[in-house]
């Protein structure tokens, strides 16, 4: 009610997101979990989840199926260990984690698996099956919710690859394009430029006839910065 619940787990969060989920995401070759339980006094134990470098293929030659599960362990620890099972705790804790947790796997992963040639779309199936798999998973667990479609993060990204694709290969083009046009020694036609000056970034006004054409499917004009 006063908020204690959310300020604790929120330093925990934190410490997770940093410690256990940033590397397991970001490492260069994924990371596998250990859970180990250690006796204590008056039949009390203590659990560690240790984190194991592996051997495997590095993140961006996987289909996240390795990372997917590795993540998995850690909501587990957390659901068994940490929140003690509680639901709301654990809907709580995924709160607080999983916009950052889903940034991270977005950024780190599924934005470089995008596939760089439109004949090897149909591959990338495999990852939307292994990030659906992965959410429903944490919708089990309570972590995220199984009603809000904005909890969906990962499979909204991957589902929607062939727009990703596309973005890409827009961008790649107009580099391309502008490339060209760099290295294209031509002559702006006297008649084709305007006549209002503009400014250089030392605030000095030069002939924007130098500068600015006529865009050969728009009617406007636009300047191209050297």
């Amino acid at each position: 009610v006063v908020g204690i619940l959310d300020y604790g787990l929120a330093k925990v969060a934190d410490l997770k997101i940093k410690y256990v989920i940033s590397p397991a995401v970001s490492y260069g070759s994924p990371i596998t979990f250990v859970e180990e339980l250690n006796p204590g006094p008056e039949k009390m134990s203590e659990a560690i989840l240790r984190m194991v470098p592996s051997v495997d293929d590095k993140i961006e030659n996987v289909d996240g199926k390795t990372i997917y599960s590795g993540i998995i362990q850690v909501v587990k620890f957390i659901h068994k260990r940490i929140c003690l099972q509680n639901g709301s705790w654990v809907r709580c804790f995924g709160r607080l984690t999983w916009p950052r947790i889903s940034e991270l796997i977005i950024s780190n992963f599924l934005s470089k698996v995008v596939p760089e040639d439109a004949s090897k779309l149909a591959d990338f199936q495999k990852i939307i099956d292994h990030t659906s798999e992965f959410e429903a998973a944490l919708k089990e667990m309570m972590f995220i919710s199984a009603s809000d479609n904005k909890d969906a993060r990962l499979s909204n990204f991957a589902e929607n690859v062939e727009v990703h694709f596309a973005s890409r290969k827009k961008t790649e083009i107009l580099a391309k394009a502008r490339n060209l046009l760099l290295q294209c020694d031509f002559a702006v036609p006297q008649e084709s430029t305007g006549k209002d000056p503009i400014c250089k970034n030392d605030g000095m006004a030069v002939d924007s006839s130098e500068h600015v054409v006529d865009l050969l499917f728009m009617s406007e004009s636009g300047t191209i910065n050297m």
